[in-house]
C-alpha cells in the first residue's frame, strides 16, 4: 500500500480519488482494516519527501508537488519531514543566492527572483537577511578561489549588495566585504593601476608625501625602528 501511495503522490497530476480506489483495493485484497489507507497515504507522502532529498537540494517542481499532496490528502505531516523539506527548500535558495551573487549578465530580473524565492521561504526578515548575507559571503569565497577577484565578478557583488540593500557592516562580519576589497587592489596592481581604493583612509601613523597613497593597510603589524644609544 505505501508504494502505490508513493508512487502516486510522487508524480504530476495525481488523483486523489484513484489514489483511494487503489489502497482500497489493496487493503481488500489483504483483508487489511481500520485506519491504514490514511496511514499508507502518510508514510507514502513521508517516502516522497526522502526521495526528494537524495541529493540533498529538491526542485520547485518536487517541493511543490509534495506540498500540494500533503494539503489535498490532509496529511498529517511529521516534524521531522516537514523539516526537511523546509531545510532542503532553504538549501536550494541559498545555491540560487550563490549564483546570483555572481551573475555577470547584470541582470535586475534574476534579482528579483531570487528575491521572491527568499520571500517563500518561511523566515522572518532576519532570517532572511542572514540568508543572503550568508550567500554572498559563500560566493566571494568561491570566486577567489582562483586566487584573484575578476572585475566582472566584482560588479556583481557590489549589484548585488546594493539591490538587496545590505551595508559594508553586514557583509563584514567575519571581513569577507574587506577581502575583497583587497582582492581587488591585488588585481589592479597586477594590472599597473595604483589602487585608490583607501583615499578616506585618515586613521594611520604615516606622514605621506604629496605623492604618496595608501594602497592599504594590515592592521597589528610591528614597527622596528633603530634606536643609537650614546654614552
Amino acid at each position: 500500500m505505501v508504494d502505490t501511495a508513493t508512487r502516486v503522490t510522487c508524480v504530476p497530476g495525481f488523483d486523489q480519488g484513484r489514489l483511494r480506489q487503489e489502497l482500497m483495493l489493496v487493503a481488500s485484497r489483504r483483508f487489511y482494516v481500520g485506519d491504514g489507507i490514511n496511514a499508507a497515504i502518510a508514510e507514502g507522502w513521508y517516502q516522497a519527501v526522502g526521495a526528494s532529498l537524495a541529493d540533498g537540494i529538491p526542485t520547485c517542481d518536487d517541493e511543490e508537488r509534495l506540498q500540494e499532496s500533503r494539503d489535498r490528502f490532509v496529511v498529517q505531516a511529521a516534524d521531522a519531514a516537514e523539516t526537511a523539506l523546509e531545510a532542503g527548500a532553504r538549501d536550494r535558495v541559498m545555491l540560487g543566492a550563490r549564483l546570483t551573487a555572481l551573475s555577470t549578465c547584470g541582470s535586475e530580473a534574476i534579482l528579483r527572483e531570487l528575491a521572491e524565492a527568499v520571500r517563500s521561504l518561511t523566515l522572518n526578515p532576519r532570517e532572511g537577511r542572514d540568508l543572503l548575507v550568508t550567500a554572498w559571503e559563500a560566493a566571494l569565497e568561491g570566486s577567489m578561489e582562483d586566487g584573484v577577484l575578476s572585475l566582472d565578478e566584482e560588479v556583481a557583488l557590489v549589484c548585488y549588495l546594493k539591490h538587496f540593500e545590505l551595508s559594508v557592516r553586514d557583509v563584514d562580519r567575519n571581513r569577507a566585504h574587506r577581502n575583497m576589497v583587497k582582492s581587488a587592489a591585488i588585481r589592479e596592481l597586477a594590472e599597473g593601476i595604483i589602487p585608490d581604493r583607501l583615499a578616506s583612509a585618515s586613521d594611520h601613523p604615516f606622514n605621506l608625501m604629496t605623492s604618496e597613497r595608501i594602497v592599504w593597510l594590515f592592521d597589528g603589524v610591528e614597527y622596528p625602528e633603530t634606536k643609537t644609544s650614546r654614552e
